[in-house]
């Protein structure tokens, strides 16, 4: 009995490549639905091991590869995880970025002309000199993002988030900012001539020497804002705005100077009107 059980036995344990494949002799039974199961556990391994590769920055989800990133003109990356991506100089003109998740991404000198970024999730990402003319970061999330010298000529940020945000000298001619949240945001010589700032909230915000020419700041909230040296002409403001804005010097909507004490504690209360409202 303990000799026939050896006999089963040591097969089993001896399953080498040779006892399996063995041309000479009856192979044991598990021999051959192994042999055609290798090849397709190999396959299966190796799906698995590209579906978990990040090639840039933690893309991980079918069609989020970007490792040629230097040109993805029009490019589908949307609800894609792009956290920390080096995407700097890239060239994403074009490209749909609904709900992506690009949180300290580095996109310094990228061009997003025409982008579609639409809740898309930027957060502390670099922007730096960034070209977005024209896009579409409606409802993003730009808090604490870098922006600074960055182009936006109109571009569309309405009801987006860019609380902390830096945008030191960018530019917004023509930009949509409605309902925007630029809570202490840092402005200082940006370029918003004729933007759409209607309700946005520009609490705390640095303005000095901000160009705000014909834009549109109707129920916009500029309590405790910084507008020194800022230029406010033909822009639009609710009657006793900018109420708590600290001015010095601001070009005031009917086209003269805060520093002129015409009997409003040299603020622009009673300078509210201005050519595009008198019309």
């Amino acid at each position: 009995m303990s000799s026939a059980t050896q006999t089963q036995t040591v097969p089993v344990i001896r399953l080498t490549e040779r006892t399996l494949f063995a041309s000479r002799g009856k192979p044991p039974m598990i021999a051959q639905p192994l042999r055609r199961l290798f090849p397709a556990l190999l396959l299966t391994l190796a799906a698995i091991a590209a579906a978990l590769a990040t090639p840039v920055g933690g893309a991980r989800a079918a069609g989020c590869d970007i490792s040629a990133a230097s040109n993805l003109v029009g490019a589908n990356l949307a609800y894609c995880d792009l956290s920390g991506a080096s995407l700097a100089g890239a060239d994403l003109r074009w490209a749909y970025l609904d709900h992506t998740i690009l949180a300290g991404a580095n996109l310094a000198g990228a061009d997003l002309s025409d982008a579609v970024l639409k809740a898309a999730d930027l957060t502390r990402a670099n922007l730096d000199s960034a070209r977005l003319h024209r896009a579409n970061l409606t409802y993003a999330n730009l808090t604490r993002a870098n922006l600074n010298f960055a182009r936006l000529d109109g571009a569309r940020l309405g009801d987006a988030n860019l609380t902390y945000a830096w945008l030191y000298l960018a530019s917004l001619p023509g930009a949509d900012l409605t309902g925007a949240n630029l809570y202490d945001a840092d402005l200082s010589g940006t370029w918003l001539e004729s933007a759409r700032l209607v309700g946005a909230s520009l609490y705390g915000a640095g303005l000095p020497g901000a160009d705000l020419r014909w834009a549109d700041l109707t129920g916009a909230d500029l309590s405790e804002a910084d507008l020194r040296y800022t230029e406010l002409t033909g822009a639009a403001l609710d009657d006793g705005a900018p109420y708590g804005a600290f001015l010095y010097h601001t070009g005031c909507p009917d086209g003269t100077r805060s520093g002129v004490d015409d009997g409003d504690g040299f603020t622009c209360a009673n300078n509210l009107l201005s050519p595009r409202r008198a019309r």
